[in-house]
């Protein structure tokens, strides 16, 4: 087994495409073609996980947050980023983050948190964007299924859980070959009446150059009519953060008793009346407090995340929106381990979650 295996495994769950346009994501370093025995878990790549990883025998560290986001203008051993990667290098020891493509996809890092806490009918926030484009082309009625078949193969019309979809409609297509054409049907210079369907479909963007290229090879016509049109629309099942319900009612201090122990936290931190009922839970898992009042236009009564700041929870005080701070490690370390798992499941390959993957920020009571 190699790296672009369980490559392939992460980003069948969490596609690149999803994530922000700011973030970096992806093989940070190494070899894809790099084999592997066995791949670390953690949130952050630290000197301590490094040295976990070597002294451990690990191929690949998989973290959530990104190892190398700014730009590097020097590799200095003399600073603690330059001696990890001088470390991993060394002990060709690859990294792989997940960022904002996990926190968006349908299986993402919110709805770990959110089957943790037992809620259902889920409803992302954030959707984001289709990521299609809409391929349009006119077709003789006996190759249809011939060219629809070889498109299907290419990667057309496939979108959520639904495969080989398209659209046909009937209609009369017409044209007059120039004197050095050379048609499929009919003569040079004779004005020619066909029998079409105008076919329509989906196309992921990184598939339409491989299904043009399907529709060129496969087409009767030596000059192919076809449109392909950009897409505003938004998919239902992915994006950042999302709505769900509590089975029972709950105190706002109840529910944030639940979180505190599921999420096996020291601490917590609310905003609001202790003794609110709640039925409707937002989650952003991270950093989402932007997210309040997009929460509240959607029912909830109260949004988890972590990283609140002072200002923010006046804001949610006196707009009567609760804010229940689990921490950002700790709102987003179930979905890291439920993918080291998953991984390793998949790939038949031992996969950890590491011991020294831990909140760097620490309270003393």
């Amino acid at each position: 087994m190699i790296i672009k295996d369980v490559v392939s495994t992460i980003e069948g769950i969490a596609p690149k495409h999803l994530k922000e346009s700011w973030d970096h994501v992806g093989l940070m370093l190494g070899d894809i073609e790099q084999e592997i025995g066995s791949a670390l878990f953690a949130m952050d790549v630290t000197e301590e996980i490094v040295d976990e990883a070597v002294h451990g025998g690990y191929s690949l560290i998989v973290t959530h947050h990104p190892f190398i986001f700014d730009a590097l203008q020097s590799i200095d051993y003399a600073t603690c980023k330059g001696r990890m990667i001088r470390t991993l290098i060394k002990h060709d020891i690859a990294v792989y983050s997940a960022h904002t493509n996990f926190d968006a996809a349908e299986c993402g890092v919110s709805e770990a948190l959110a089957n943790l806490l037992g809620l259902v009918n889920l409803e992302k926030m954030g959707k984001s964007p289709l990521n299609a484009c809409k391929l349009v082309f006119f077709i003789p009625t006996g190759d249809k299924e011939r060219v629809l078949t070889s498109l299907f193969e290419a990667g057309a019309g496939t979108f959520d859980k639904y495969e080989n979809a398209s659209f046909s409609m009937q209609g009369q297509g017409s044209f007059k070959p120039g004197e050095n054409a050379n048609p499929a049907i009919g003569e040079p210079g004779e004005q020619v009446y066909v029998d079409e369907y105008r076919v329509e479909l989906l196309v992921p963007k990184n598939r339409l150059e491989q299904v043009l290229t399907a529709l060129f090879d496969n087409h009767p016509y030596e000059e192919v009519a076809y449109d392909v049109y950009e897409l505003s629309n938004r998919n239902q099942n992915t994006g950042i953060g999302l709505v769900g319900s509590l089975e029972n009612e709950m105190t706002l201090m109840s529910l944030a008793g639940v979180i505190k122990e599921r999420l096996r936290l020291t601490y917590i931190r609310i905003v609001g009346d202790a003794e609110q009922a709640i039925t409707k839970v937002a989650i952003c898992a991270g950093a989402g407090k932007q997210y309040y009042r997009k929460s509240q236009e959607m029912g909830a009564q109260v949004l988890i995340t972590g990283d609140v700041d002072y200002h923010t929870a006046l804001d949610c005080q006196a707009a009567g929106m609760c804010l229940i701070d689990a921490t950002h490690f700790a709102t987003e370390r179930p979905a890291m381990e439920w993918l080291c798992q998953y991984v390793g499941e998949t790939n038949s390959i031992p996969c950890a979650f590491s011991d020294f993957s831990q909140d760097a920020i620490k309270i003393l009571e």
